[in-house]
């Protein structure tokens, strides 16, 4: 059963502990779907609102291995390329210092384990890539065949299992694996993941993709305060004017059309919810629509041209939202939080939304239409610092 705090309101996971239920719910809420959509990975469709279509089955995989200080190993099984799973698997690599295994899908690029220290094999599995001699494995969760695999693996020869949150949760995020040290974005988010749940070990620690873009924004703000401080000893007309520029062009970009980020694709959310909420917006709202790339079903793309006949303006299903520059609103997207710590202007909106999306909302701090969502706080320590300690720690090293 979901835990529930008080005053009735869902504040954990439906599927807290079974692996087996989660991933029976997944499979029946492909079903669910139309024969298209039906092929997209559940947990992809759930992490990644933008993501990219698969099927459930297992790639084939590269394990690369760096050598570290003394004969400590971890494991790590990164199951795809984007920037929120390596920003919360491979960010700590310069950190660590125990000797480290990454799994890679075949054919996934992964700058940071590009260089002469690392050695690569080929597997067709990821359980028979877990090495022999590894103290503990690493994923983002077991919302993929990989993650259940090697936290199987752990859990048979008695190794320590480690998760880090790579993505918001929702109440249909799959269970974390029995034992587990979970570093968590927030106490909020670790709570809500545990669901009272007495056998893991949770430790806060930050969003290592929120910590870089918010740090990024702040770089290239100190940057443009430099230039106005040299304009101004230099020319303090020429700065006002510069200023004033400055102030139009960011006022411009205010008044950019927003972009709906696409949510017809989202399995825990009910279809009409996600239509309502985008029509409220884009039809005679003067918003455009970005469609989720797992919005390729035969229902989705009739919900797409009714729009279009509408007037509405639908974007490439390929486009990055967050290089839009233009303020952005969905209803369960990630993407909120990543422009709200770049400075960005973003809200959230679903009438009629069930209860657990309004929790959703409060957790993480988005604000609804109209009040753009505040910059997240930030931890002291980088996150990816303070995981490799962690791990370092864990492994004795």
């Amino acid at each position: 059963m979901p835990y529930v705090c008080r005053g009735g309101m869902m504040a954990g996971l439906v599927h807290p502990e079974s692996i087996v239920m989660w991933r029976e719910w997944a499979r029946s809420a492909h079903r669910g779907q139309d024969r298209r959509a039906a092929l997209v990975n559940a947990a992809r469709a759930l992490r990644r609102p933008h993501g990219t279509e698969q099927d459930w089955s297992e790639p084939a995989w590269i394990l690369h291995s760096r050598a570290g200080e003394g004969d400590s190993r971890v494991l790590i099984a990164l199951e795809d390329g984007s920037e929120r799973p390596r920003a919360a698997l491979l960010s700590f690599l310069p950190y660590l210092r125990v000797g480290v295994d990454v799994i890679v899908p075949r054919g996934v690029a992964a700058p940071e384990l590009d260089g002469p220290n690392w050695r690569r094999r080929a597997f067709e599995s990821a359980r028979d890539a877990v090495p022999t001699d590894a103290g503990a494995v690493i994923t983002a969760g077991q919302h993929g065949p990989p993650g259940i695999a090697v936290h199987q693996v752990a859990r048979r020869r008695g190794l320590r299992s480690i998760v880090v949150q790579a993505d918001t949760l929702t109440p249909y995020a799959a269970p974390l694996p029995e034992d587990a040290l979970l570093l968590a974005w927030s106490e909020e988010d670790a709570d809500f993941w545990r669901s009272g749940r007495e056998d893991l070990e949770l430790l806060p620690v930050g969003s290592q993709r929120l910590w870089q873009l918010g740090h990024t924004a702040d770089e290239t703000d100190r940057g443009d305060d430099d230039a106005s401080d040299a304009g101004a000893d230099a020319d303090a007309d020429a700065d006002a004017d510069t200023d004033r520029a400055s102030q139009d062009g960011r006022d411009g970009e205010s008044r950019t059309a927003p972009v709906v980020l696409g949510q017809l694709s989202r399995l825990e959310l009910p279809r009409s919810v996600a239509a309502r909420a985008a029509s409220d917006m884009i039809v005679g709202g003067g918003a455009r629509y970005l469609p989720g790339a797992a919005e390729t079903g035969r229902l989705a793309r009739l919900q797409h041209r009714l729009w279009e006949r509408r007037g509405a303006e639908l974007l490439d299903a390929d486009t990055d939202p967050l290089t839009l520059r233009a303020p952005l609103v969905s209803i369960l997207a990630t993407e909120v939080l990543e422009t709200a710590a770049r400075g960005g202007e973003a809200w959230v909106h679903a009438p009629g939304a069930p209860a657990w999306v309004h929790e959703y909302w409060h957790r993480y701090g988005m604000r609804r239409h109209g009040a753009p969502t505040p910059a997240p706080t930030m931890p002291q320590e980088e996150p990816a610092a303070a995981i490799a300690r962690v791990i370092d720690e864990v492994m004795g090293s």
